[in-house]
This record gives C-alpha cells, sequence and structure tokens, in this order.
C-alpha cells in the first residue's frame, strides 16, 4: 500500500513538473511554425499600453493652401480646362483656399474629430487620445505605436471626397452621400486569392447607380451584313464612360457591360496572387479605401503639422528591475513553502509558476492593454493566487478530523476577495486605460485562479 502511494506520489510529482514546463515554455516563449521560409509565433502578442510601448503623436492643422481654379463668366467652376480654352472662353482663374472660411467652424471641426475616431475604431485602435481646439480646428492625435501606426495615420488624414463623374464633362453624379458602407472580399480561386473593394450604396444611390449604369452602358452598333462585307470602317459607337475618384485621384475609369441592380460596386484590388506579401498588400489596400469611404468625407481638409514618436513612460530598464524583483519574491515564497511543507510544498510552489504562465496566457487573448496599474494587476493576481493555494495547502496538512470541504475553503475565500472582484469589475467598463487595465486583468485573474486550483491545485495535493 505504501509502495503504490509512493509511485502516486512520484507520478504526482512528475506531471505537475511536465505541465508547468510545458505552460511556461508556450506562455513564455511560444509556439513556432515555418511558413513560406521563415517561422513565426503562433501565439497572440500582448496589448501593451502606450505608456509601456510609447506612442504615436501627430498634430492636425486646417490645412492654408490654396489651389487654382478656373471659373467661367457665371462665376461657375470649370475642371480640366486647357490654356486655350480659358483664352479663348474668358475664363478666370484664381488662388482660392482649400478650406473656405464657411468651413472653418467648430461643427465641422467635431465631425472630422468624430471621422477620426471612427476610422480608428475600424482600424481596432481601441487605446488613443484626441484632442481638439475648437478655436483653429488644431487636432492633437495620440495612439499605440505598433506594426500599423504608420497606415493607420496615412487613412485619417484623408478627407475622404469620393465622387463618381461622366468622363467627359466632369459632371458629379454621385457622391459620398450615397454610401452605405464600404468592406473587403475575398475570392480563393486557383490561381491564389482575389481581394475585392465593395461599396454599398444607400436607397438614393443604389437608384442613381441603375440609371447610371444604363446611361453608361456598352454599346455596340448593329450593321448589316453587306456594310460588313463592303467596309472595313469601326462601326463602334462612341462610349460614354465614368470615373470614380478619391480626394481628386482617379481609381476607375469604365462603362458597364449591365445594369447594376443590387446597389454595389465590386472592384478588383491589385491582381489574384498566392504570395503572402502581395496578398497582404492588396487587403491593406483595399482595408484603407473602405474605412475612408465607410467613415464618410471630412468637412474640413487636414495637413500633419507633426509626425513624432513619444517614449514610454517606464523604461525597458525599469520593466527588467520589476521583472527580477518579482521572480526574487517568487523564489523565496517558494523557499518558505518547501521548508514549511516539504513535498507539497514543492508541488505547490510549481503549480503557483505554472498559474502565472496560464494567466498570462489567457490574457494575450483578452482585449487587456497591458499598462503599469496593469502590472500591479499580474502582482495583485498572484498574490491572491499565492494565498489560496496556502488555504489548500494548510487545510491538506491537516488531520482527517480537522480537515473541512474544499468548498468550504473557496466560498470562504470568495466571500474575503469580494470586494477586489466587484472593484475589478466596475474599473473593467472603464473609460480610462489605467483603471481598465487594473480591472480586467484582476477579473480574469480572480476567474483563472479559482478555475486553476479547482483542476489542479487540489487534486494534486490530495494526500
Amino acid at each position: 500500500m505504501k509502495k503504490t502511494n509512493k509511485k502516486t506520489v512520484n507520478l504526482k510529482v512528475v506531471l505537475t513538473i511536465l505541465i508547468v514546463i510545458l505552460l511556461v515554455m508556450v506562455s513564455f516563449f511560444g509556439i513556432y511554425t515555418k511558413k513560406n521560409g521563415t517561422y513565426s509565433n503562433i501565439i497572440k502578442d500582448y496589448n501593451f499600453a502606450m505608456e509601456l510601448e510609447g506612442a504615436r503623436q501627430v498634430v492636425l492643422k486646417p490645412d492654408e493652401s490654396t489651389e487654382k481654379v478656373t471659373k467661367d463668366s457665371d462665376g461657375n467652376v470649370v475642371e480640366n480646362a486647357t490654356d486655350d480654352e480659358i483664352k479663348e472662353k474668358g475664363y478666370t482663374t484664381e488662388d482660392t483656399p482649400v478650406n473656405s472660411e464657411e468651413v472653418l467652424n467648430k461643427e465641422n471641426f467635431d465631425e472630422s474629430k468624430k471621422i477620426i475616431a471612427k476610422r480608428l475604431e475600424d482600424y481596432k485602435f481601441d487605446e488613443y487620445q484626441i484632442k481638439e481646439d475648437t478655436d483653429n480646428g488644431t487636432i492633437i492625435l495620440e495612439l499605440a505605436e505598433n506594426d500599423d501606426t504608420d497606415t493607420v495615420l496615412s487613412v485619417i488624414n484623408q478627407q475622404g471626397k469620393f465622387e463618381i463623374k461622366d468622363s467627359e464633362s466632369k459632371e458629379v453624379l454621385m457622391d459620398n452621400s450615397m454610401i452605405k458602407e464600404s468592406k473587403v472580399l475575398y475570392n480563393n480561386t486557383t490561381s491564389g486569392t482575389s481581394v475585392y473593394l465593395d461599396i454599398v450604396f444607400n436607397k438614393e444611390g443604389k437608384q442613381k447607380l441603375e440609371q447610371i449604369s444604363k446611361d453608361y452602358a456598352t454599346n455596340k452598333e448593329e450593321t448589316s451584313s453587306e456594310n460588313t462585307e463592303n467596309s472595313t470602317e469601326d462601326t463602334s459607337k462612341t462610349q460614354k464612360e465614368i470615373s470614380m475618384e478619391i480626394d481628386g485621384q482617379t481609381m476607375l475609369t469604365t462603362s458597364f457591360d449591365q445594369p447594376v441592380t443590387n446597389g454595389e460596386l465590386q472592384l478588383t484590388v491589385g491582381s489574384s496572387s498566392k504570395d503572402s506579401d502581395s496578398l497582404k498588400k492588396n487587403i491593406q489596400q483595399a482595408k484603407s479605401t473602405a474605412t475612408v469611404l465607410s467613415s464618410g468625407k471630412m468637412p474640413v481638409k487636414y495637413t500633419a503639422d507633426t509626425n513624432k514618436y513619444i517614449k514610454e513612460n517606464i523604461s525597458d530598464k525599469e520593466i527588467k528591475i520589476v521583472a527580477i524583483a518579482t521572480i526574487i519574491a517568487i523564489a523565496l515564497v517558494s523557499i518558505l513553502l518547501i521548508i514549511k511543507y516539504k513535498l507539497k510544498g514543492f508541488l505547490t510552489a510549481i503549480l503557483s509558476i505554472g498559474f502565472i504562465a496560464v494567466s498570462l496566457l489567457i490574457i494575450r487573448y483578452t482585449n487587456v492593454y497591458i499598462s503599469i496599474a496593469g502590472l500591479i494587476g499580474i502582482i495583485t493576481i498572484a498574490i491572491i493566487n499565492y494565498l489560496l493555494q496556502f488555504s489548500i495547502l494548510k487545510n491538506e496538512n491537516k488531520s482527517e478530523e480537522e480537515k473541512v470541504s474544499i468548498w468550504k475553503i473557496y466560498a470562504k475565500f470568495l466571500f474575503t476577495i469580494l470586494p477586489i472582484f466587484i472593484i475589478s469589475l466596475v474599473f473593467s467598463f472603464a473609460t480610462s486605460v489605467l483603471l481598465n487595465s487594473f480591472g480586467m486583468v484582476v477579473f480574469w485573474g480572480i476567474l483563472i485562479t479559482f478555475l486553476y486550483n479547482i483542476i489542479f491545485t487540489n487534486n494534486i495535493l490530495k494526500n
């Protein structure tokens, strides 16, 4: 009987160590797979707050530049007029501000700010700060520094003026007011993945697009067989075309093969590809355009006056000091556990390290932004876990007559930390990054504490 117990204990020790080693390896080092000749970690990265990752600060100011505008005798704007036309028809050319005085007002400044915020949210930038000077329209934007920052900044600075025009007369046929939404679509074929920009129009836009697609339809004149035999003259009818422009840049010039009745335009972005880099580029381009169109046209045209990196509030050196201090604290607690409780203390110490690894791994897959307050939250849940494990360990070391139900221990402990749990829950809904970071870390940490100890600690420490 004793031999069997000894074997069981040894098996528990080995199994516990192996599980913890696996959890630590995955949590701290990741899982790497080879793709396209390079190794990449399939474990999600942490979301670090600006105070730990650094931030990008951009100052946007209303564009004060001017542009040359050609007008006829009635004061109407004439686009793409040649020098000869200007002289012949008596057109006048004058420098006109990009932003007229009528545009530069508080209402338009506020609207532009809202559009910028929407574009950031479309790119899943949850942590950012926008400050606005309502007097002159200056917008100060701070957002987390990561791989998408430059792409996002190029998008938010676009005015997003969408127009479908008659290619010849330059008459505006459709504009931003007719767009309902814009999204990115994909289609997998044998030749690779194709990326599409799908523009969905509202009720008015749907009707207008259907009419345009009829007016600008591809059409060739029918000719008699006699004419065909006796003539080599090109009988194609002169084709009317439309051009689609975003901020004055032509994205597409085309006619229509058939009427468009579903209220959608699907534009191919790039060419079908199996290459991951090419595909990523196409998706990025489509995503940027879709974000700009969906958020709407900014009433004020802005230019980037300042674009600079803001250093994180806490340096890598300071983080290392905190990490070393934490490791030393864990080591000291582990030594005390081993001295007082021998084998069970050793197992508890190992399980505590496993708990930290599990917690950090799960935090990666939540929407938690790790800030300084978040780091304090991680230390907090580590302490909470130690206190619960001490309670379990103390109970397991008692005689069978003195032991209480493990569920009573959990219930008593939950009642003890209930105020902390409630605070963390409230903080989880806070708009402040500091409060939200602490609240989310502690909230998830407490849930993990109970689940982890029910599954592992309680079973491993049983006699």
